[in-house]
């Protein structure tokens, strides 16, 4: 019985600390992903940036200016295309990150058996797009990633974070099983 009772704690605690693509105001676009030898090659950057304006997200290049309501780098995702490629089939994968590296998202695989390049990297990158399409985005403002609280004391200013809350998650399941 306790077993069960701490396996669902578990799993409340850890579906209410879930993060959603949601939560976050905009995607920050690399110049140059790991796989390709120069900037925009195959026009995939210019593609995802497109993609992701067309998903319903607001897409910014690491080189553009950010207007000042972006600033907070924790309020941003960062996407990255993962490349699995094989002899006869181009593939492709997109993943969201937030501002720590944790995968929020990663898209379905998108496939090309196309021999020339520039069309296989679109038609998987856009294979890949259709599974972000489908979380059919939309900015929520009131769940929004948090920044760090400051709470002020008379001695000392103490700073408490999101990402304290597992640990104090961690807490209470430890203190559920003793009792």
């Amino acid at each position: 019985m306790k077993t069960r009772f701490l396996l669902l704690l578990l799993f409340i605690v850890s579906y209410s600390f879930s993060q959603s693509v949601n939560d976050y105001k905009a995607v920050i676009v690399p110049l140059k992903y790991d796989f390709l030898k120069k900037e925009n090659q195959y026009r995939l950057i210019t593609l995802t940036k497109a993609n992701l304006k067309k998903a319903g997200f607001e897409a910014f290049y690491t080189n553009d200016s950010i207007p000042k309501e972006y600033n907070d780098r924790c309020s941003l995702l960062y996407i990255d295309i993962v490349n699995e490629s094989t002899f006869l089939v181009t593939k492709l994968y997109a993943t969201l990150k937030d501002c720590n590296g944790k995968i929020i998202f990663q898209s379905e695989v998108g496939k090309s058996k196309e021999k020339d390049y520039d069309w296989a990297y679109s038609e998987a990158l856009n294979g890949a797009f259709v599974s972000i399409y489908a979380l059919k985005y939309k900015y929520n403002e009131k769940s929004s990633v948090a920044a760090p609280v400051e709470a002020k004391s008379d001695t000392n200013t103490a700073a408490v974070s999101v990402a304290d809350a597992p640990v104090a998650a961690a807490s209470v399941v430890a203190a559920a099983a003793s009792v």
